[in-house]
């Protein structure tokens, strides 16, 4: 019955709301660097090699823990693309501190690129630029010249 229907979407949506609570206090209870080793970590595989670098427990103390967890997320997604859509056989994340007041976050891939960004922009990275948008960054995806993708993120540190 409808009613069944409803009461079983809401129960699914509490529980994805209590799963994302548990994911934000991971988050915030562990070692930011570590918890995002293991996010890239997990997206390696013998087919596609993910390399992070500049992944210092330094970078991240100035950070604050919400914007840590956009961070995040927004790399989390970042990488769901790149297993889903790339096809490439390595990716890189590199993090930097720009002067005092920057942090700077560059993926790279070798893979297929995405064609016509404005019209092919999913779900996901409408996402990523709404939450960049939330804390004050900014966000560019530009083709690799070589072969691939390449997405430059800056965040102001304040």
């Amino acid at each position: 019955s409808k009613e069944n229907i409803l009461n079983s979407i809401e129960k699914m949506y509490e529980e994805s709301r209590n799963i994302a609570r548990d994911d934000i206090d991971k988050i915030i209870d562990e070692d930011f660097s570590t918890r995002l080793f293991e996010l890239l970590n997990s997206y390696s595989s013998d087919n596609q090699k993910v390399l992070l670098l500049g992944n210092n427990q330094e970078n991240w103390e100035s950070i604050s823990t919400r914007v840590q967890s956009e961070i995040f997320y927004i790399i989390r997604e970042v990488m769901i693309n790149m297993k889903k859509h790339s096809q490439a056989k390595f990716a890189s994340i590199q993090i930097e501190k720009k002067l005092e007041n920057q942090l700077s976050i560059k993926y790279t891939d070798n893979g297929i690129g995405i064609e016509n960004l404005q019209k092919n922009k999913t779900s996901g990275l409408l996402n990523m630029e709404n939450r960049i948008a939330e804390i004050g960054g900014e966000i560019n995806f530009d083709k690799n010249l070589k072969q691939g993708l390449i997405i430059s993120i800056k965040i102001p540190i304040l």
